[in-house]
C-alpha cells in the first residue's frame, strides 16, 4: 500500500485489477521497461496475476499452473524479441509499446540495443542477468 496516492492506486493488486479490466495494464509497467515489453507477453503475464489474485482460494490456480503461464509468456517475449524490424502501429491495441529494439543473442537479458527518441542505449552482456540464472528456479524446481 502507497498512502498519498489517489484512491484507486493505493494497492499494487487493485489498481492492476482495475487497469487489467480496463485494458490499460500498461499503466502499472515501469517507464523504463514499458517499450520493450511485447503486447502478447504484457497479456498473458495479466492473465496470470488476475487468476492468482482471485478471491476465492479454490478459483486461484495451483503453482505449477502460475509457472507454466510465466513461462509461456516468457516464450512470447523472447519470440517477439527475435522479429526484426517490426513495430507496433498507432492503431493496435498497445500503442505504448515500441518493437524496435533489435537483438543478435539469443537470450532476451544479454546483448540487447534499443533506440528511442534518437538515443541510442546498449546494455552489456552480464551473467547475473541471462534468463537461465534469473530463471534457475523454474528450470530446476527443487524445494527450498
Amino acid at each position: 500500500m502507497i498512502i498519498g496516492l489517489p484512491k484507486e492506486q493505493v494497492s499494487l493488486a487493485e489498481w492492476g485489477k482495475l487497469c487489467y479490466r480496463k485494458g490499460t495494464l500498461e499503466k502499472i509497467i515501469d517507464p523504463k521497461v514499458r517499450s520493450v515489453i511485447a503486447p502478447e507477453c504484457l497479456r498473458q503475464f495479466g492473465d496470470v496475476a488476475i487468476r492468482c489474485l482471485k478471491e476465492q482460494r479454490s478459483e486461484r490456480p495451483a503453482m505449477d499452473e502460475v509457472v507454466w503461464g510465466l513461462e509461456f509468456a516468457l516464450e512470447l517475449q523472447e519470440a517477439a524479441d527475435k522479429t526484426v524490424g517490426e513495430r507496433v502501429s498507432e492503431n493496435q491495441e498497445f500503442p505504448f509499446l515500441m518493437q524496435g529494439e533489435t537483438t543478435t543473442d539469443d537470450d532476451v537479458f544479454t546483448g540487447s540495443s534499443a533506440t528511442r527518441n534518437g538515443t541510442s542505449s546498449i546494455s552489456s552482456s552480464d551473467e547475473g542477468f541471462k534468463s537461465e540464472t534469473v530463471f534457475s528456479e523454474i528450470l530446476k524446481p527443487a524445494g527450498r
